[in-house]
């Protein structure tokens, strides 16, 4: 799990934080990206940078979400 760090408005960009779990320092290209919000289906499209703890995403369908909106990364 993660949460989304600043909020988006129809924007493709996500930055996350506060990672846990199976995610840690894994999250990759084609990964399933759900949460409140979240158009289903959105992948992951590119990954920017990441750590034990946060990361730099595009996905793959501009979002809209607020700050701390709970995500759940999932492989393809």
């Amino acid at each position: 799990t993660a949460k989304v760090n600043g909020s988006t408005s129809s924007s493709t960009s996500l930055n996350i934080d506060n990672k846990s779990g199976a995610i840690t320092n894994s999250i990759a290209v084609g990964d399933f990206v759900s949460g409140t919000g979240v158009t289903e289906g959105t992948t992951v499209s590119a990954v920017g940078s990441q750590d034990a703890t946060s990361a730099s995403l595009t996905l793959s369908v501009a979002q809209s979400l607020a700050n701390n909106v709970d995500l759940t990364v999932n492989r393809n």
